[in-house]
């Protein structure tokens, strides 16, 4: 993240108990890498956030000026690189506090699927690619990036440091239907596959890349919803850090709009109807709407200064 990110680690980075163990949960020689390094780059959760988003910035000059070719489209690439960001920044934030109880493994498990859908589709054909020549093969790697970055937070969740994750406030959808809370991922699962499945564009003229590339863009556009149960269920102090990876996620989803809501009438049905088109644009915006006030609470953060960002008890995220 680059050696101007703040300065020490202030009281240094949890240490392992003399069963090896960090934060509670199961440390190994990568972990202990990976938090050595952030201590010697001076990544810190008091870093003032303005420095992670001047990192993320550099990145997106350089994506423009070398990779793309300047192209509308590359609004597209801009918003996978954010994603990847987005999860990224999550990433740090778990080594840094050795501690996954502010995570959501549902929206992890729901993204993992977001990304491994769409890659489904944009390695079979180029429909849905950008124009430009991020379209050739930078696209299809930041994509393949924000998917390992999403499957390495989940196994640290998972494994690393399992026993500081509260499955009790990460229980979206428990009880929907019958649901256990393990299975709550399919209250947004299913219906979203139903939706691909009755309402896709044809693009790619391929069913299953068509519904793979559709199912994947629906899904984003809620997966994020089991993310804001945690926080309202239990944690109404977030770590900047953690409040990076949403913010990001949303700034993701409003490249994404920009750029569909130029270009969504390319996103016909077979018989060239417009509908799937304006569900796509929908879709894009509702995003948003779920977490315009997280914007607002982040903002204030940010002007306030702290390191930490103050949700309500209650409120209208979820």
């Amino acid at each position: 993240m680059g050696g101007g990110m703040g300065g020490g680690m202030g009281g240094g980075m949890p240490q392992p108990d003399n069963k090896g163990h960090i934060g509670g949960g199961k440390t190994t020689d990568l972990t202990r890498k990976i938090q050595k390094t952030l201590k010697d780059l001076g990544v810190t959760s008091k870093d003032h956030p303005l420095k992670l988003w001047g990192v993320y910035l550099v990145f997106l000059v350089i994506t423009y000026f070398v990779f793309s070719g300047g192209d509308f489209s590359v609004l597209l690439t801009i918003a996978s690189a954010t994603r990847s960001f987005a999860f990224l920044t999550l990433l740090i934030s778990l080594f840094i506090s050795s501690s996954s109880s502010l995570v959501s493994l549902k929206t992890l498990h729901l993204y993992l699927c977001v990304f491994a859908f769409r890659l489904l589709s944009i390695f079979r054909h180029e429909g849905y690619l950008p124009y430009d020549k991020t379209g050739d093969w930078f696209y299809h790697f930041v994509e393949v990036t924000a998917l390992a970055f999403t499957a390495f937070t989940a196994y640290t969740v998972h494994v690393t440091f399992k026993s500081t994750y509260e499955p009790t406030h990460d229980s979206f959808g428990g009880g929907v239907g019958g649901l256990p809370s393990q299975l709550g991922e399919l209250v947004i699962l299913a219906p979203c596959a139903l939706l691909a499945i009755l309402i896709h564009p044809t693009l790619n003229s391929d069913w299953i890349s068509d519904v793979s590339w559709t199912f994947s863009m629906y899904l984003e556009s809620i997966a994020v919803l089991p993310q804001l149960y945690l926080f309202q269920r239990g944690k109404s102090n977030i770590t900047m850090l953690t409040a990076h990876f949403v913010i990001a996620l949303g700034l993701a989803r409003v490249f994404d709009g920009l750029f569909w809501m130029r270009s969504f009438t390319e996103l016909t049905s077979s018989n060239g109807g417009k509908f799937p088109g304006i569900v796509a644009l929908i879709s894009q915006l509702g995003h948003l709407v779920m977490i315009c006030d997280f914007f607002w609470y982040y903002a204030r953060a940010l002007k306030e200064g702290g390191t930490e960002m103050v949700l309500p008890t209650s409120g209208s995220m979820v």
